[in-house]
């Protein structure tokens, strides 16, 4: 029995929002911010803005939520959607989208919309508004 992408994008949200429920309260609220605010961001400024400003606000550390973000978009858009090529890795979605195509780009915006709308509920639901 298949899945729906629409199933498929609800699952995957949810497992990544379950693993950093785990977590401290303090990444707990930012990872929570993040998923709220970035849509807005994605559509104000564009997905290369958006996670530029994610990896900017890690500054490699891997450990800051929004660097945790940043892969888990990585991982559902060349890791499981494929909307770029494995060889960018599963953390390799600022520099697909650089050297990637138009079309591809395209998809790959509208795709993140779409998986960080599940997130932001799923976020909602398990870790709770930032602030509350």
């Amino acid at each position: 029995m298949s899945q729906t992408l629409s199933q498929q994008r609800a699952k995957y949200a949810m497992e990544k929002v379950l693993e950093v429920a785990k977590l401290e309260d303090n990444k707990k609220e930012d990872y929570s911010n993040f998923c709220l605010r970035l849509p807005g961001m994605i559509l104000n400024n564009g997905l290369g803005q958006s996670l530029a400003f994610l990896l900017a606000d890690a500054q490699k550390n891997e450990q800051k939520m929004s660097y945790k973000l940043y892969e888990q978009l990585s991982e559902w858009i060349i890791m499981r959607r494929r909307i770029y090529p494995d060889e960018y890795g599963k953390n390799g979605l600022m520099k697909a989208i650089l050297e990637g195509d138009r079309g591809a780009y395209v998809r790959a915006q509208t795709e993140v919309l779409e998986l960080l709308g599940w997130m932001k509920r799923f976020s909602d639901a398990y870790i709770g508004r930032p602030g509350q």
